[in-house]
């Protein structure tokens, strides 16, 4: 490796003293809620995504990337900045936005002359949330023309590529461009079109219709002969843990079922294409590699390295973390780092793994491995004591898109605790790799409130709160299938005991004035949906619940 490493340096040095290289142009492809193995050239036999196979026979394709959190919004903040989470300072999805002091990829990208342009497919993404910074082009999910409609949350992958095809054709063809193209369609719910029902899974079926749209993409790219002067990166935002470490989704753990993530890197002069890499990268590595296909150079003080014409250091790692569990159900926040061959993840209850025997993570040899932890526990502690962006006085987001989120199955969405939380404090809260059992009840339950099936739901929720009471997320969820199973008497103490835990969100607010209101006490009613109000003044119901109690 040190050879390797060594050649690489002398590469770059002979290619700094000759012509620089033609400018290129930078196409990202992100794909959310892509795990690691699922696409075809990541090992996949059933092969569902044949073009990005193809794609990838040209490409560098990264065997060990991982994302910085299992979260859509706070890891495309990563690639769009080049920082680690606690230095751009976002930690959940819709909490609120990337700080305006962010100088975004593509912000570099527009002041020197190249045209930007992005395509995203979920409300997770919104341009209130921030990242639409330097984007002279930014589409995504639009409000619908009747206020009264429902939000969409997203896009299928006909429709943002369609937008950006036709973006692509109409650019100015005498300068570079920067296009990201987000696609969303493997996040849940799997609804795969019908000629793609016939995979092993829906979810398969959602990556080949993806991948399909794609395909379609990369032809028309490649005649007109767009593609030989584009570095092409395609990547995962994060996994899906399908019932892998008993998590269904991805957002609670951070195991490389939803950690770890697909990434090719296709060079238009071929620099090593075909190759497979066993190096250490992060998405983070995004930014400076865009930069410098671009012909600009990145800042110095930050987390990700280049991989343009560039090799990691062998003994490279990579940070993590992840604090929905510590937000939503009261659970030791997690932070990790992991490298080529070990991997470390700090809670209440620490875990290593020896990543070259134990793929799946099932053997935890913290109790041998002090060294290792010692040396990983160091460096983050290094990254999180990095100097971070600093936040915008109006840090307000879209209550709408927040909704959205909500909507989507995010029951962190609006809630951050990234900036209030030390990862690293002795602490004696519950390990997240010790409570699979209570995430096993709230998926359950979730699936059913979902479904409708509010009697077996609200029973598994009550189940849930039996056991693990100080569940508060649980205890509001459950809270909300009593209202709609008109039974506000079982609710209202719920709710108020929420109330005592935390403060409530603008949906927590009215429902208790509803209950309140049921129980005829108005005046706390109308308090309630006041508050409601305050938070989210454009509340589906909270208005229209405010006036009919105080006519009464």
């Amino acid at each position: 490796m040190k050879i390797r490493f060594a050649l690489a340096c002398l590469l770059a040095f002979v290619a700094s003293c000759g012509e620089t290289r033609e400018r290129r142009n930078v196409l990202l492809v992100t794909l959310d809620t892509t795990r690691f193995n699922a696409p075809g050239f990541m090992g996949n036999k059933e092969r569902p995504t044949p073009n990005l196979d193809a794609l990838a026979e040209e490409s560098l394709v990264y065997e060990q990337a991982r994302t910085v959190t299992p979260l859509t919004m706070p890891a495309h903040c990563s690639m769009l900045t080049g920082l680690y989470p606690p230095r751009h300072t976002i930690s959940a999805n819709g909490a609120r936005p990337l700080p305006s002091a962010a100088r975004t990829l593509a912000e570099y990208a527009q002041a020197e002359g190249v045209q930007t342009g992005a395509f995203v497919a979920s409300i997770v993404l919104d341009r209130s949330f921030g990242l639409a910074q330097g984007f002279e082009t930014y589409e995504g999910v639009e409000p619908p023309q009747d206020k009264t409609a429902p939000r969409i949350s997203e896009l299928k992958a006909s429709d943002v590529l369609g937008r950006a095809r036709a973006w692509l054709e109409a650019r100015d063809r005498e300068r570079p461009f920067l296009a990201w193209i987000h696609l969303f369609d493997a996040h849940e719910p799997y609804e795969p079109p019908p000629e793609f029902a016939g995979m092993r899974s829906a979810y398969l079926g959602e990556l080949a219709y993806m991948d399909r749209e794609l395909g379609q993409l990369f032809d028309a790219l490649r005649a007109d002969g767009t593609l030989e002067r584009t570095l092409v990166i395609v990547i995962g935002d994060h996994g899906e843990g399908l019932n892998q470490h008993s998590e269904v989704t991805h957002g609670w753990f951070c195991y490389d079922s939803t950690v770890r993530v697909p990434m090719l890197v296709r060079s238009p002069d071929g620099w090593r294409k075909g190759e497979r890499s066993k190096e250490s990268v992060s998405v983070v590595d995004v930014f400076p590699t865009a930069l410098a296909a671009l012909g600009l150079e990145a800042p110095r003080d930050i987390d990700g390295v280049s991989l343009d014409h560039a090799l990691v250091p062998d003994a490279r790692g990579v940070y993590f973390e992840c604090f929905n569990g510590a937000e939503n159900f009261g659970w030791s926040p997690l932070v990790g780092w992991a490298d080529a061959r070990v991997k470390y993840i700090h809670s209440s209850a620490p875990e290593l793994f020896d990543l070259e025997q134990d793929r799946q993570e099932q053997r935890n040899l913290i109790a041998g491995r002090d060294v290792d932890a010692a040396r990983m526990l160091a460096e983050i502690r290094r990254v999180r004591s990095g100097s971070a962006l600093v936040r915008d006085r109006d840090e307000s987001v879209n209550p709408e898109a927040q909704r959205a989120l909500r909507g989507l199955g995010y029951v962190d969405a609006g809630q951050d605790s990234g900036a209030r939380l030390d990862p690293l404090a002795p602490g004696n809260l519950p390990a997240p790799g010790q409570r699979k059992e209570e995430l096993k009840l709230f998926q359950s339950a979730s699936g059913l409130s979902a479904r409708g099936e509010l009697v077996p739901a609200i029973a598994q929720w009550q189940e849930l709160l039996a056991r693990f009471p100080e569940n508060h997320t649980a205890r509001s969820l459950c809270a909300a299938d009593l209202i709609r199973a008109l039974r506000p008497g079982e609710a209202l103490p719920l709710l108020e005991a929420l109330r005592s835990t935390r403060s409530l969100t603008a949906n927590e607010w009215n429902n208790l004035g509803w209950c309140r209101e049921q129980a005829e006490k108005f005046a706390r009613a109308r308090e309630c949906y006041a508050k409601a109000l305050e938070l989210d003044p454009a509340h589906p119901w909270a208005a229209e619940n405010l006036a009919r109690v105080r006519e009464r």
